[in-house]
């Protein structure tokens, strides 16, 4: 460990390692990116990519021979879009209510 001698005095103190922000939030970033390229490497060994794009475009389910009709695919689409259109809808009204909120309330 290095120390840090004083001139005159004859007591060293011991100097620890200073880690700073930056260092922290770069092992992080490592972290993320490792974690994340492993996760794309697994899902590429079980062919991920080519079983999603069958299920989207042929509603074949991913393991089995079975083929959902087009009728089934349509309900299936309608279904997660509307789902996903009204969760981002609640949310901009959400945040526009505490914007609208927060601009009239009364100021001392």
């Amino acid at each position: 460990m290095p120390m840090l001698a004083l001139g005159w005095m004859s007591m060293y103190i011991p100097l620890k390692p200073i880690r700073s922000y930056y260092e922290e939030k770069m092992k992080k970033t490592i972290t993320i990116i490792c974690i994340t390229l492993s996760l794309l490497i697994i899902l590429d060994s079980f062919n991920f990519a080519q079983a999603l794009v069958m299920f989207l475009l042929a509603g074949v389910i991913p393991g089995t021979n079975i083929a959902i009709d087009g009728a089934r695919m349509l309900e299936f689409f309608s279904l997660a879009i509307g789902f996903t259109v009204g969760r981002v809808m609640m949310y901009g009204l959400r945040t526009f209510k505490l914007r609208l909120t927060s601009i009239s309330q009364v100021r001392a």
